[in-house]
């Protein structure tokens, strides 16, 4: 019996070691869903945002994963972003600055909403462009 244990030991350690020569097995992982904008376009493009106080913003939020933000007051502010299920999510390249994501959908109206983690609800609008 102690010699059936040991061989089987034996075997379980000899299927989990490789030797270095062993080609590496391939991940099997999905690649990561990309998720567009509500609105049925993609995540990303040029945006009017009116915020909650009334003040508007333009968006200019890139393929490559970078945004710039221009506020009406001439404020620009310039990150990285990505689309998740149901939320944009925005990092600002400030020193010390955190991800921050607002939750987006059309709302009964059929307007495009973000609201922030304070709850202020922003209306969003695709800007069309040019190419």
């Amino acid at each position: 019996m102690k010699n059936i244990l040991t061989l089987a030991c034996a075997l379980a350690l000899l299927g989990c070691s490789q030797s270095e020569d062993a080609e590496p097995v391939a991940e099997t992982a999905e690649p990561p869903e990309e998720f567009g904008a509500p609105d049925g376009g993609p995540a990303y493009g040029t945006f009017n945002v009116t915020l909650a106080d009334g003040s508007t913003m333009i968006d200019e939020v890139r393929p490559d994963g970078t945004y710039t933000s221009t506020y009406a007051d001439g404020t620009i502010e310039n990150g990285t972003w990505v689309q998740k299920a149901d939320a944009y999510c925005a990092t600002a390249d400030t020193e010390g600055a955190s991800e921050i994501c607002y939750p987006e959908k059309i709302d009964e109206g059929g307007v495009w909403t973000a609201t922030t983690p304070e709850g202020e609800i922003s209306v969003i609008e695709r800007v069309e462009t040019e190419d």
